[in-house]
């Protein structure tokens, strides 16, 4: 089960940002200033109801700021960040609308959806919320060390990846070297041992396995007539080979063989014939 989750966004509080809060998107673009995560900070973070649209919770932050809200009331400028069912889409608030901003996030960089800012954080699997309290980059990606809001130090702490997923559990002395450990493993998980194969028992062999076991498609002539399958030798029920004259077998040795293999088996047949008839 996912866990849908949104965000809020707002400007960092520094000098050189403020001249592009509250403003619209246009204006932005003109001025060449890029909504990247990196020049924002979080505000706010919330579970997603199902029926939740992104219309539907800027009415709702508009009209009533939660307890839980921090930094400037919520309004044009802000970035909304939706994830649903593992799909991650920004909305640029803007005066009459709401535009998709491609990239706001971008898994590949230090552009992240969980920062050391999160509270109010909902997990899967976890009971409760949860808050960030230490990040580390393993192999160039975050994550978080996540306190219990109610318990604190009571309860163990769980480690997140930037989206917000599941790494480990049963975490109680921080980021250590046991915690990184952990992380490598959900990095790259044991591969499962394969078993060997194994070729099949001479009992369970189809007839066409035959073939391919001796190496050679036209042993199947023999596989038939030989009376075990443990007597396949290339020469049909021990019959000479042909020879070799000239680097090629001999047309006649063949055909003097085949006409033998063809008289054995009938003399085979008619035994066979005979011990039934004589059991009637």
């Amino acid at each position: 089960m996912n866990i849908n989750q949104y965000a809020v966004y707002q400007l960092k509080e520094s000098a050189e940002l403020a001249a592009y809060r509250s403003r619209s998107y246009q204006y932005l673009t003109e001025h060449h200033f890029q909504v990247i995560v990196q020049n924002y900070q979080q505000a706010y973070f919330t579970k997603l109801f199902t029926s939740d649209t992104p219309e539907m919770i800027r009415k709702r932050l508009e009209e009533h700021r939660p307890k839980n809200f921090r930094g400037r009331p919520f309004g044009v400028g802000d970035v909304i960040v939706i994830n649903q069912q593992g799909e991650i889409t920004a909305y640029f608030v803007d005066k009459d609308s709401l535009v998709v901003v491609a990239g706001f996030i971008r898994s590949s960089s230090s552009g992240i959806l969980v920062t050391l800012d999160t509270k109010n954080l909902f997990i899967d699997g976890c009971a409760g919320t949860w808050m960030a309290t230490e990040e580390c980059v393993v192999e160039s990606q975050h994550f978080f060390l996540m306190q219990h809001e109610v318990y604190k130090e009571k309860a163990p702490n769980v480690i997140v990846d930037a989206s917000g997923k599941l790494v480990s559990t049963e975490i109680r002395k921080g980021l250590d070297e046991d915690a990184r450990k952990k992380i490598l493993d959900y990095l790259h998980p044991p591969l499962m041992e394969k078993p060997m194969n194994q070729k099949p028992s001479l009992h369970q062999m189809e007839h066409y396995q035959k073939f391919y076991e001796n190496g050679e498609y036209v042993r199947a002539v023999e596989s038939t007539t030989e009376q075990n399958y443990n007597m396949i030798d290339g020469c049909a029920n021990n019959l000479p080979k042909p020879r070799i004259i000239n680097g090629r077998e001999s047309v006649l040795d063949k055909l003097r063989i085949r006409q033998m293999a063809r008289e054995k088996q009938k003399s085979s047949q008619e035994q066979s014939a005979d011990m039934e008839r004589n059991r009637k």
